[in-house]
This record gives C-alpha cells, structure tokens and sequence, in this order.
C-alpha cells in the first residue's frame, strides 16, 4: 500500500513538471480573468487619521518639548499647515498665514516622569476648548 501511495505521488510530481500549464491553467472564463478591478486611495479611516495628523502637526507646532517647566506660554499655529482643510488637492486660496493662539503649559518633574502638557484654545465660536496630554 505504501508502495501504491508513493508510486502516485511521484507521477502527480512528474506529470507537473512535464505539464506545469495544466497546473496553473485559469479559465478565461473564471472569476480571476472577468472581474472588475477596482482601487481606491481614500477608505473610511482616511478621515480619522486626517484629524489624528491635525492635532499632531498642532502638538509639534506648539513645542512643548521646548518649554518644559517654564510655566505658560503662548504659542502661533498657523491654520495653514495644521488646519484640516478637508484635503483641497494641492489648490490653495491663501494669501498668508493664520496664525492660532494657544496657551500652553509644559512641566515635567524629572527625566523619568513623564511630561505633562495643558494646552487652552480661545474660544472660537463660542467654545472653549482645554487639552490635558502627557507624554512619556
């Protein structure tokens, strides 16, 4: 029996090599040759991680890192290059820089802990905003 078994496994090995077309032959009828291909750039997570990029080009633009335990300062962001314009395709309408205020306030107690940053936006719209972050 043992005999049998590889006796047919190696004439299904052989037979491959003699006729590899026949082991990878696709129909042109199949699935695989008359679907439509479709590809997409833009997918349901795209928008999420445009405003994920916005708070951190906002984050890097204030530069907490710079000002640990100096107490509060102000900080310009310019709405320009961190603002989620939406994704204008390259075209762009400004004349300059719009500049953002915001107060910030970078402590840290030791090279150890982590640093803590409180950051307070001015009320656009009647709202205020206040982000508490740390970074370890």
């Amino acid at each position: 029996m043992k005999n049998h078994i590889s006796f047919l496994l190696r004439l299904a090995i052989a037979t491959l090599i003699v006729f590899p077309a026949l082991a990878l032959a696709v129909p042109t009828t199949a699935p695989y040759n008359t679907d439509v291909t479709n590809s997409y750039v833009q997918d349901q997570t795209s928008q999420v991680m445009g405003r994920l990029n916005s708070i951190l080009c906002y984050m890097g633009a204030m530069a907490p890192n710079l000002m640990v335990n100096e107490g509060n300062y102000i900080a310009l962001v310019d709405e320009n290059t961190c603002g989620s314009g939406g994704g204008s395709g390259g075209k762009s309408n400004n004349t300059g820089p719009a500049y953002s205020s915001v107060v910030v306030n970078s402590a840290r107690a030791s090279n150890t802990d982590p640093m803590l940053v409180k950051v307070w936006l001015a009320p656009q719209s009647g709202v205020d905003m206040k982000v508490y972050a740390t970074a370890t």
